[in-house]
């Protein structure tokens, strides 16, 4: 990870790392997080430190079915992002729930504070701010979520300014991931099919 950032921090001059919360009694991903842990009767706290070897995929996914496992993987994330702060040249931000800190420099930036509880919707909503702030230059994301490809494709469209989205090796420009028209129905479209993975239309011969 750090060697990832390192890379960025070379190309960039700002890395906003956004994340889900974890710490509201409710949330619209309620329903998503219970069928994560269904076949797992207990799911244990797991006090994760940095030199710990990174556990297989299955205890990976078995970890990440808690959400206090999660929320501690943010702090210790965090807490390693703040030690290499001095070492990369680009500044960080690290925001989880309505907390957005600049890692960098220690101050909070109530500008990028936000309510949602998923780290997609945020992510756009940060977006936003940047570009309000006066910032034209180009945008990188870094995500492999298919929400956040269908709401590049649609917001490049509608907000001036270059948005990207990594893929791989490569660096896309979302305004090409699908034609104008299609753009202004991707998004409903999306939410209509039910699921990041699996069509909502998977074994529908006609509709």
């Amino acid at each position: 990870m750090s060697r990832r950032y390192h890379l960025s921090s070379q190309q960039c001059y700002s890395i906003i790392c956004v994340n889900d919360p974890y710490d509201t009694a409710y949330s619209t991903k309620d329903d998503e997080r219970d069928l994560r842990v269904q076949g797992r009767p207990h799911v244990p706290n797991i006090y994760m430190k940095f030199n710990d070897p990174f556990p297989s995929a299955r205890a990976f996914k078995t970890l990440l079915c808690s959400t206090s496992n999660k929320g501690r993987l943010q702090k210790l994330i965090c807490r390693h992002l703040t030690d290499i702060t001095q070492s990369v040249h680009a500044e960080i931000v690290y925001s989880v729930s309505s907390d957005c800190t600049n890692l960098s420099t220690q101050e909070l930036m109530p500008d990028y504070s936000f309510s949602q509880s998923e780290a997609d919707t945020i992510l756009f909503s940060a977006y936003a701010v940047l570009r309000d702030s006066g910032y034209s230059g180009p945008v990188v994301i870094d995500s492999t979520d298919t929400d956040t490809y269908v709401a590049t494709a649609a917001i490049s469209q509608k907000l001036p300014g270059l948005l990207c989205i990594k893929r791989k090796q490569e660096t896309i420009l979302c305004r090409n991931l699908v034609p104008e028209e299609m753009a202004d129905c991707i998004v409903p479209l999306h939410c209509f099919t039910e699921c990041d993975a699996n069509s909502g239309f998977y074994g529908k011969g006609k509709l």
